[in-house]
């Protein structure tokens, strides 16, 4: 294959910059809609029922993995470095996932019964999976997508499935509030999309199916699958630990808050799509070009996690009531804790694209799966003691176990010292302009505008983000043609 010419940092600028404000839009319009129909089923069947909701959604997003087993991201990986390759690994993987999704879900309905679960949260299982299912052929219609830096697609139909969801769920409950009813919202709407979707990219893509392929897939893809169950684990591990050790009721409320953290968890998976076929390519094409986009992701990253935090733990009571109602104001302090915790998976998801674009593979694994096990951990410790604020406690040391693994490598081309600082240091001055909001007003409006301007200023002091790299990414934005 012949060598990629090096491009200059405007031109990457500019198409890393287009297709994160497409996938942007796309995920603010997707997860407002998840937030609407989530709050729609909190106020129309109640905390416990929400509870049941949000613990079967838990199950069925992680188990999805074992389906799925990250053959969206071989796509990306593979297509991105030859392109004659998505047709045959767009195919090939659609009908393996179909395959392998009735065998998780047959075990999963024979499963859930054995650890405890009751009826009807296996009953609600029974008809939300077939959303889990439509959500993992996504990830390979996404994957063709993304090899060719078409995110503009991908941001159209990721905001058009949850709100077709959403306009099933309204449908739904105004007729029957009933979790079976909400359930069938979500297939319906799942189903809808991703079938035209499908429809759109085989005609142009025209997909094959080649088996001989499968062994090479699964060989590419089997530590992309582990590291996506453990990154679904990692956030969903909290409301299935309350759902076995507390009550449904704690764990609608860990959900109404943990909702709105999964708005940073998203757009930092989505900030990963954006670079990943660009770093997938320097890595092997343009070395001085990969170790300018890692410093540059890592960093930027780290800023806008932080920034993510600021406004969720300054707003966080009017966030929560203005959405779920004053039923569940108990999630405002919750959420208040989670806040560091976005943070901090903005810097891990920076920092795993990086490993994963050098070939370390086994390592970003490792060090998700100690963050896991880390959390799990502080589960079983903190939450009967604790409820839900020590499940939120719990991900915070998770989180940090995590990191602290990832931290260790020396295959990435910047050094460690400079990526610890890159992290730190924006957490340190979002602490503190955190606390100088606080005790300014008492104003959760004015407490977020306050703090958001104290961090930049105080980024700007330090040059942890220099005016010059912003005026760089404002030309990138302008400049026409790639």
């Amino acid at each position: 294959m012949a060598a990629i010419q090096p491009v200059s940092l405007t031109r990457q600028l500019r198409k890393i910059t287009v297709n994160a404000v497409a996938l942007a839009l796309g995920g603010v319009i997707a997860q407002a809609c998840l937030i609407l129909v989530e709050a729609l089923v909190a106020r129309k069947l109640g905390g416990t029922d929400y509870g049941v909701f949000s613990t079967v959604q838990a199950i069925a997003l992680t188990s999805l993995h074992f389906f799925e087993f990250g053959m969206g991201w071989k796509l990306i990986e593979d297509g991105s470095r030859d392109t004659r390759t998505i047709a045959p690994l767009l195919g090939t993987t659609l009908a393996l996932k179909s395959a392998l999704a009735a065998i998780v879900y047959a075990l999963m309905l024979l499963g859930l019964p054995l650890v405890g679960y009751s009826t009807d949260v296996v009953a609600f299982f029974a008809i939300f999976f077939g959303y889990a299912f439509t959500f993992g052929l996504q990830e390979s219609l996404g994957g063709a997508n993304a090899a060719r830096h078409q995110m503009y697609i991908n941001a159209i139909y990721q905001a058009a499935t949850p709100a077709a969801v959403l306009a099933f769920a309204v449908l739904a409950t105004d007729t029957s509030a009933s979790l079976a009813a909400v359930g069938w919202a979500y297939v319906a709407g799942g189903a809808l999309v991703t079938g035209v979707w499908t429809w759109q990219l085989f005609r142009a893509e025209k997909p094959t199916v080649d088996f001989k392929r499968s062994a090479d897939i699964f060989r590419g893809s089997y530590l992309y699958g582990i590291g996506g169950f453990l990154y679904q684990a990692s956030y969903r591990i909290e409301v299935m630990a309350l759902s076995m050790l507390s009550g449904m009721a704690d764990v609608g409320l860990f959900a109404a808050a943990d909702k709105f953290t999964d708005v940073g968890v998203k757009i930092a998976l989505l900030g990963s799509r954006v670079t990943a076929p660009l770093m997938f390519n320097q890595s092997r094409h343009d070395v001085a070009g990969y170790a300018r986009s890692c410093r540059i992701v890592l960093r930027g990253s780290s800023v806008l996690g932080v920034a993510g935090g600021l406004v969720l733990a300054t707003l966080a009571e009017p966030l929560v009531i203005g959405i779920f109602g004053e039923s569940f104001r108990g999630a405002a302090l919750i959420l208040t804790i989670l806040a560091p915790s976005v943070a901090l998976r903005f810097s891990t998801a920076a920092l795993r694209l990086a490993l994963t674009s050098s070939d370390q593979h086994a390592h970003r694994v490792g060090g998700l799966a100690a963050g896991v096990a880390a959390s799990g951990l502080s589960n079983v410790a903190l939450i009967p003691s604790f409820g839900t604020s020590g499940a939120a406690w719990a991900r915070f040391v998770g989180d940090v176990v995590q990191i602290a693994l990832l931290l260790r490598t020396r295959s990435l081309p910047v050094t460690r010292v400079s990526l610890i600082s890159w992290m730190v240091l924006p957490l340190a001055l979002g602490a503190l302009s955190y606390v100088a909001a606080i005790v300014t007003t008492v104003n959760p409006w004015l407490r977020a505008l306050l703090s958001l301007v104290v961090f930049a200023v105080a980024l700007t002091a330090t040059r942890c983000v220099r005016v010059s790299e912003l005026r760089e990414f404002a030309r990138a934005a302008r400049n026409k043609g790639a």
